[in-house]
This record gives structure tokens, sequence and C-alpha cells, in this order.
């Protein structure tokens, strides 16, 4: 929890006080310190410091990196989070895009670096409420990471997952359905016997989508599609009160659900 995060916190400043004196404060490895302590300063949620911290890094890296240097690149990623996390969602699309351009020149477009990158811009987009521009990203992704690291791949099948997440809010019932379906069937082989939170996600997101199914009065396959729903509820609801606890957001969420 907390004290984690603080303790993170006093390792990093110790560490960038060493680099600063032994290396000295525009030494390439004291940069990428700085942009490891800006990213956690916002996951601690102290945002002002945060973007503070890593604008000036920006700088910094810029004039003794270059704009192409990969640590540039990372403080331009991570300025963007911070400011999508602040609620600047069109100044934070505009630096993913700067470093999308970037990744795309240096590394190639289906470099996996570069489709991480089209992965955080689909995200950003999708948080937008601009669906439709979201799946192109997500596509594109999907496609590259299925030719660069292969289908079974975590961030292959992550894809899988998010992609059937938005044909879902799409009410693209089919696509999703077929989507959602591959993704908790290759999590389940990739994490076997286990309750892995991505397997509970899975389960419980194509839960929701048979749900909707059920609301279907003619539907031949109501009876099969009531029970496969309460099925995966229970499953993802143990398995996120045994792994996250019964308190836990996620797992009040499936239990509501079940009710």
């Amino acid at each position: 929890g907390e004290s984690r995060y603080e303790d993170a916190f006093h390792m990093y400043k110790r560490l960038l006080h060493l680099q600063k004196v032994l290396i000295g404060e525009m030494a390439p490895s004291t940069l990428a310190v700085i942009n490891r302590l800006a990213l956690l300063l916002r996951d601690m949620n102290r945002l002002a410091e945060a973007e503070d911290l890593c604008v000036h890094s920006l700088e910094d890296c810029t004039k003794v990196l270059g704009q192409d240097h990969p640590t540039t690149q990372q403080c331009v990623e991570i300025v963007a989070f911070i400011r999508h996390s602040l609620g600047q969602s069109e100044e934070a699309e505009d630096m993913f895009r700067l470093a999308l351009a970037c990744n795309e020149r240096i590394l190639g477009e289906n470099h996996p670096t570069t489709l991480r990158t089209v992965v955080k811009i689909g995200i950003l987009l999708n948080d937008q409420k601009l669906y439709q521009e979201s799946e192109i990203f997500h596509r594109r992704a999907l496609i590259g990471f299925e030719q660069c690291l292969g289908e079974e791949n975590p961030e292959t099948i992550d894809e899988v997952q998010y992609l059937g997440e938005l044909m879902l809010k799409a009410e693209n019932i089919p696509e999703a359905e077929k989507l959602l379906r591959r993704a908790l069937s290759m999590r389940r082989n990739i994490y076997p016997g286990s309750f892995h939170p991505k397997i509970m996600d899975s389960a419980h997101c194509l839960a929701v989508l048979i749900h909707k199914q059920t609301k279907w009065k003619h539907d031949p396959l109501l009876s099969k599609r009531k029970k496969e729903t309460e099925l995966l509820y229970t499953e993802a609801l143990n398995g996120r009160d045994s792994q996250l606890g019964i308190e836990s957001e996620a797992s009040i969420e499936s239990a509501s659900c079940l009710a």
C-alpha cells in the first residue's frame, strides 16, 4: 500500500542524490532515474510534483540526449500519463502522438515499443468516449502484436480483451463475444490453475456480455446463457474474493451482478 510507495520514493530520492554526486545531474542514467521518480509520484497521486519534475526532465533530456533518444521518449510518455491523470486529455493525446511519430520513424510501425504507444493512445481515446477512433488504434495494435509477438503472448491477449470490451461498448455483440471468449480461453491457458486477476476480469466481462443476451426473450439459447452467466460471475467472484479480498471494488462488482 502507501508504505511501499513511501519506501520506494525514499529509495529513488537516495539513488537520485548519489547519481547526481557521482555521475552528474545531466547524465543519461540520472535523467532515467528522474523519469522513474516522476512516474512513482504520479502513482502516489502527487500529480503537480510529478508534472513539474518530468517537464524539467524532458527539457534536460531533449537538450542532452536529443529528441529521438529512448529516455527522452519515455519522458514524453510520462508527461502524457501525468496530464491524462490531471484531466488534460487533449494535451496528453498530443504528447502520445508525438512519441508515436518518433517511434514509428526510428523503430518502425510494427516494433513492440511503437505498438505499446499505439495501445496507450487507444486507451486514452476510449477514456474520452471516442470509441470509433479508439477501435482503429486497438485493431492496429492487435494485428501488430500478433505479427511480432505471436497470438499467445500476454500483450497480444490483452489487446484481444481491450478490443472485445470496446466492441461490447459499441453493442457489436457477435464480435465482442468472439473476442472475449478468445481472451478468456487464452488467459486460462497461460495462467493455468490459478485465480489470476486477468482471468477473473475476462470471466466477469464475458458474463456481462452474455447477461445482455439473456434479455433476448425469444433466444433459443436463453436457458444455457443464463446458466453460463451465473457460472462466470461465480468464477470471477471466487477468484476476486481470494486474490483481492471480499471488500475490494472488483469483488463487490461481481457480487452485485450475482445478487
